[in-house]
């Protein structure tokens, strides 16, 4: 659809990473923790602090929003 979207999960790590996509016109959605600027991301979620637990539920949350719209999109199909 012409969207280039990122996931970032350590921004710390990825520093470097984040400016040559933001650079390349991606728009970048990550993890921030609170001692962390906010706007290092175009859209930030943000965590108490950077552990591997958050990243792993964020992970878990990203595929879990994949499966519901895939479902939803099946049953939509299958409606009509």
């Amino acid at each position: 659809m012409g969207y280039y979207v990122s996931l970032v999960l350590d921004i710390t790590y990825h520093k470097k990473t984040i400016y040559y996509l933001r650079r390349s016109k991606f728009y970048v959605i990550g993890i921030v923790p609170s001692n962390h600027d906010i706007k290092s991301v175009d859209f930030a979620l943000p965590i108490v602090n950077d552990s591997m637990s958050n990243q792993l539920f964020f992970i878990r949350l990203i595929l879990l929003i994949k499966k519901n719209v895939k479902s939803y999109h099946f049953k939509e199909l299958r409606s009509h």
